[in-house]
């Protein structure tokens, strides 16, 4: 897939961006693929965006569901992988940048007010910026952007978003944000950088992924 043109971005900017129509056999779509629900067990509930973002557009979830029992929780980031090839668990490993939200990130908030970013109704987003010259990648945790640092991204390639629905996390759904809380309205706050552990790609895909 192409980069988008300066005239297609400016037809894309503001419109919905839902969920591709592959996706990890664990996963249903609900609601005109604005809803991801993982039916049973913990893994394969791998979604996508279903197309490329542009640049500084950040692809928003939020926490619907939640199922005790299992550890983990909800993964987001990038993939160069487009999921109309229907890619294997292999290439997207190798091809994608994904974070996995923790209870215990919760950058300058105080214990007793705080929203972990892993219960329901928690928003997640993520976004890249190329203003830097090498792309970075930003994750958006309930208003607090954090940069995880990957390592190397590729610089001319689109960037599609991916979630995995893993662990605790049971349903998420696409949100829309209001022109109020675009994401453009992070940059005027600074990021938070993290390093990512598990190598510059991050979090992995569990190794008995699949996706139709």
């Amino acid at each position: 897939m192409e980069p988008s043109t300066s005239r297609e971005e400016s037809l894309l900017a503001g419109t919905p961006v839902l969920f591709h129509p592959f996706h990890g056999e664990n996963i249903e779509l609900l609601e005109h693929r604005r809803r991801a629900l993982r039916r049973v067990s913990f893994e394969k509930g791998v979604v996508f965006s279903e197309r490329a973002l542009l640049e500084g557009e950040c692809f928003f979830v939020s926490i619907e569901g939640v199922e005790g029992g299992w550890s983990g929780h909800l993964r987001i980031g990038l993939t160069t992988v487009d999921p109309e090839t229907r890619p294997s668990i292999m290439s997207l490993d190798s091809n994608s940048w994904l974070f996995s939200i923790s209870p215990f990130i919760v950058p300058f908030q105080s214990p007793l007010t705080r929203s972990l970013p892993t219960e329901k109704g928690s928003l997640i987003g993520v976004y890249y910026e190329k203003s830097i010259g090498t792309p970075r990648i930003h994750v958006v945790l309930n208003d607090f952007d954090i940069c995880p640092n990957f390592g190397p991204v590729p610089t001319d390639q689109p960037f599609f978003a991916v979630v995995d629905v893993f662990g605790s996390t049971k349903e998420v759904c696409y949100y829309l944000p209001l022109l109020e809380r675009n994401i453009r309205s992070f940059y005027f706050h600074p990021c938070i950088s993290l390093a990512v552990l598990g190598g510059s790609g991050g979090a992995h895909f569990a190794s008995g992924e699949h996706t139709h």
